[in-house]
C-alpha cells in the first residue's frame, strides 16, 4: 500500500468522514497507478497506458499523486468516469485486489460528498477552501460563470467598467484636488425593457456630506451629460438622460432602441471637485476610491492616480493601499476594517503600476492612456508626477463594492 503524507491540521474545519473518505480514496488511486504498467511519465503514461481521455488521465494522476492527500478531494473522477478507469486496469491485468479497493473507495467518496455536501461542486469547493490548492482557479471559473448569468438576467452587460480617481496637491496649502474618471466600454442591452445605465455616481466626503462636481470639459454637447469625455465616447451617442434621486446619486441612462453587438456604447464622465481638506474635522486622512458593480463585466479597471508629494514616500518609505471587496455597500461610509460579515472570501490584489501615462495601459481599453492624458491636461495636472495603484478583475461579482484606501495620517507635516 502507497504511503501517504502527513494530512495538515487545517482541515479539522472538515468533518473526520469527509477527511477519511478522501484520503482513503486518494491511497487507492496510488496503488492502482503504481500497478499500472506505463511506458510514458505523468499522466500521458496513463491516458496511453488505459486507452482514456486526457482529462480522466490527468485526474487520476493527480489525484494518485497530490502532495497534500485532502487536495485530490476535488479532482475525484465521477462515477461512471471512475468506472471506465477499473474497467481499463482489468483488461491491463490488474489485480482485483487493487481495482476493487478503488471501487469501494468511490462508493464511499460520493456516499460522504452526498451527505456533506449540497453537490459535487460545493464539495471540491470546500476541499479547496481549506487546502487552498486551486482555489484561485476555482473562485475565477465561479466569477466567469456569474457574469453569463447575471448579464443574461440583468438584460445587459459591457466588456469593461472602468473607474479612476485622480488626486492633486491643490494651490492652497494642506488641500487636494479630485478628479473622477469612470465609464463603460462596449455597453449593451440583451433585454428591450432593460434601462442602458451608463453611470451611476456620487461623490461623498465623510457620511452625507456630498460634494458638487464640475466637469472636466466645459465644452457643450447636444444630447450628452455635461461631464461626458466627447472625445473617446462613442460617435455619435445616443440620447443620454440625467436623474438625480433623492439618495444624491446621479443616473445616466442611454436612450437605444437596438439589442446585442448593435446597441452597444461607450461611454466616458470625467468631473472634478477641488480644494478638499487633506485632513478632515475628525483628524483621519485617507483617500479613498469606491465603486459598486451595478453591470456584469468582462473585466474591471478601478485605479487610483495620487500625487506622489502626497504620499511623502522620501521620507517615510513606500505606501501600500488597503483593499476591500464587499459583498454589499455599508450603510455609512466608515471603512470596513475587519467586518468579515460584509468582505466578499474572493482573492483580488492591488498592483503598484509606476508614474505616468506610460503605466496605464490596459489591452481591453488601448484608448485609456490617451483619456487620462486629455483630462490631464485639461486639468494643468503632471500625469507623470503621479503614481498609479491598480485593481484590476476579471468578472467581478455583481453589487460588490470594491474599495481602495489609501491612510496618510503618519504621512503629513
Amino acid at each position: 500500500m502507497t504511503a501517504i503524507g502527513p494530512i495538515p491540521a487545517a482541515t479539522s474545519t472538515l468533518d473526520a468522514e469527509v477527511v477519511d473518505a478522501v484520503v482513503s480514496l486518494r491511497g487507492a488511486y496510488a496503488d492502482l497507478l503504481a500497478a499500472i504498467p506505463r511506458e510514458g511519465a505523468g499522466a500521458i503514461g496513463v491516458e496511453r497506458a488505459l486507452g482514456i481521455s486526457k482529462k480522466l488521465a490527468w485526474q487520476v494522476y493527480r489525484v494518485a499523486t497530490a502532495e497534500n492527500p485532502l487536495s485530490s478531494g476535488a479532482r475525484v473522477p465521477g462515477k461512471a468516469a471512475a468506472q471506465q478507469v477499473i474497467a481499463a486496469a482489468a483488461r491491463l491485468g490488474v489485480a482485483a485486489e487493487v481495482t476493487d479497493r478503488v471501487k469501494v473507495a468511490t462508493i464511499r467518496f460520493h456516499a460522504v460528498v452526498s451527505e456533506h455536501a449540497d453537490d459535487r461542486s460545493s464539495f471540491d469547493l470546500m476541499v479547496r477552501s481549506v487546502t487552498g490548492e486551486g482555489l484561485a482557479g476555482h473562485d475565477a471559473e465561479l466569477k466567469r460563470t456569474a457574469y453569463r448569468v447575471n448579464r443574461e438576467l440583468m438584460g445587459r452587460c459591457c466588456d469593461v467598467d472602468l473607474f479612476t480617481l485622480l488626486v492633486a496637491l491643490s494651490e492652497k496649502p494642506g488641500h487636494m484636488d479630485m478628479c473622477s474618471l469612470r465609464g463603460l466600454h462596449g455597453l449593451r442591452r440583451l433585454r428591450p425593457d432593460v434601462p442602458l445605465i451608463i453611470s451611476r455616481h456620487r461623490f461623498d466626503q465623510g457620511e452625507g456630506n456630498v460634494r458638487q462636481r464640475e466637469p472636466v470639459f466645459q465644452s457643450a454637447f447636444a444630447d450628452g451629460p455635461t461631464a461626458l469625455v466627447a472625445e473617446f465616447s462613442t460617435k455619435p451617442l445616443p440620447h443620454i438622460a440625467a436623474h438625480t434621486g433623492q439618495d444624491g446619486y446621479t443616473r445616466f441612462v442611454a436612450n437605444v432602441d437596438r439589442l446585442g453587438t448593435s446597441s452597444a456604447v461607450s461611454c466616458y464622465l470625467a468631473d472634478q471637485t477641488r480644494g478638499l481638506p487633506i485632513r478632515s474635522p475628525d483628524g483621519s486622512c485617507a483617500i479613498g476610491n469606491i465603486h459598486e458593480i451595478g453591470t456584469p463585466a468582462e473585466t474591471l479597471y478601478q485605479d487610483m492616480l495620487i500625487d506622489r508629494r502626497l504620499l511623502s514616500e522620501d521620507a517615510f518609505g513606500p505606501i501600500s493601499p488597503e483593499l476591500r471587496v464587499l459583498s454589499r455597500r455599508l450603510e455609512s461610509t466608515n471603512w470596513p476594517g475587519e467586518d468579515t460579515g460584509v468582505l466578499l472570501p474572493v482573492s483580488e490584489r492591488i498592483v503598484r503600476g509606476g508614474r505616468g501615462l506610460p503605466a496605464l495601459s490596459a489591452p481591453e481599453l488601448p484608448d485609456y492612456p490617451g483619456m487620462v492624458e486629455s483630462v490631464t491636461k485639461q486639468l494643468g495636472w503632471d500625469a507623470g508626477n503621479m503614481v498609479l495603484f491598480r485593481v484590476r478583475i476579471e468578472h467581478p461579482v455583481l453589487h460588490s463594492v470594491v474599495w481602495v484606501r489609501l491612510d496618510l495620517a503618519d504621512r503629513l507635516d
